[in-house]
């Protein structure tokens, strides 16, 4: 019998850098600035009849800081 192990390849689309992929199932990154990225996940990348690839644009906002003001009249 055969078995099957499915390797991945993530790249996350960051431009600033070249150490912006990684190889894990369910990895994280944090990106250095906000504006679009283009995620791509490329399953079994070393077997191009069996690979399968998923490519997904993400757009990061900034941190939005909330500001309270009390008004004068209340107590």
């Amino acid at each position: 019998t055969g078995t099957s192990t499915t390797t991945y390849l993530w790249d996350f689309g960051d431009t600033s850098t070249l150490r912006d992929t990684s190889t894990l199932i369910s990895p994280s990154y944090t990106y250095p600035d906000t504006g679009v990225y283009t995620v791509t996940l490329i399953s079994d990348p070393y077997s191009p009849a069996c690979a399968d690839t998923f490519v997904r644009q993400i757009q990061l906002y900034p941190i939005i800081a909330p500001t309270f003001v009390k008004p004068a009249n209340h107590f």
